[in-house]
């Protein structure tokens, strides 16, 4: 039985381009999301976090993280 105990937020931001014209990324991570969190509650906390930082927000990933046993 699956039981979710948490989730994690991951926001990638693109902070610059290399002498190779790659982008630069760094990724802030919150731990101990709420594993009943939904998509829509995160996608909501997501965009309020990247309105207040710097640089583009490249991808917002969700992690989910389940006890087995």
């Amino acid at each position: 039985m699956n039981n979710e105990q948490e989730s994690r937020l991951t926001l990638t931001f693109i902070v610059g381009v290399n002498e190779n014209g790659e982008n630069i990324i760094r990724r802030k991570a919150l731990a101990n999301v709420k594993g009943d969190a939904t998509d829509q509650e995160l996608i909501a906390l997501a965009e309020a976090l990247v309105s207040l930082q710097a640089y583009p927000l490249a991808e917002a990933t969700r992690t989910n993280h389940y006890s087995l046993m």
